[in-house]
């Protein structure tokens, strides 16, 4: 990959895309992402939003 980021933070973000993590588990359905905000976006489903 030849991707560059000024900041750390979002080089450990981007490196969850290759390697397939998904450490964000939803407790009502055990679903998981590689994004938190995927999950809260998913978790919505739950909550009748």
């Amino acid at each position: 990959c030849e991707s560059s980021f000024s900041h750390k933070s979002s080089l450990s973000k981007h490196q969850i895309t290759h390697v397939g993590e998904r450490p964000f588990t939803c407790g009502e359905c055990r679903r998981s992402f590689r994004l938190q905000i995927s999950l809260i976006m998913h978790q919505r489903i739950h909550a009748g939003k």
